[in-house]
């Protein structure tokens, strides 16, 4: 059972990895870990995320990140049992100039939504399972967007 110090040092590594460091990736993440997500919007509609290991994990990090100047994430709150963490976080973003998806903002301006993810250990106290919900609408809204395809 891992202690409070390395549940809060996975919960630090795991918003750093999505901060930019994916350099952690190693120390963080199961060969084989898998993440479980709502489906995103794409240019035909909205497509399923799928990602099975530790390479698809980092890949859907770098996506997700393209096309922001700052991409950082705060703890909002936390809780954490045994092999299992809880994060409710909050994104504070920088809009970059290379943004793909359709938005009525402009390169500078400052976004921020909030999600939940629950984390999952092995006994290594690397994360086998990812599971994150976040708030996709409050996203929307302040992407300025006004409908999205499904």
């Amino acid at each position: 059972m891992p202690t409070r110090e390395q549940q809060t040092q996975v919960r630090d590594t795991y918003l750093a990895l999505w901060g930019g460091d994916l350099s952690l990736a190693d120390k963080l993440l199961d060969p084989n870990v898998k993440l479980n997500i709502d489906r995103h919007p794409g240019e035909n509609g909205s497509a399923p995320v799928v990602s099975n290991t530790a390479d698809e994990f980092l890949g859907f990090v770098k996506f997700a990140r393209q096309g922001w100047d700052q991409f950082r994430f705060s703890v909002v709150r936390w809780a954490a049992d045994d092999q299992h963490i809880s994060i409710r976080w909050k994104a504070e973003c920088v809009m970059g100039k290379d943004y793909k998806a359709p938005t009525t903002l402009k390169e500078g301006d400052k976004v921020s939504w909030n999600g939940t993810d629950f984390l999952v250990l092995n006994d290594d106290n690397r994360l086998v399972e990812i599971n994150i919900a976040q708030d996709m609408m409050e996203l929307f809204h302040a992407l300025g967007m006004t409908s999205v395809p499904i």
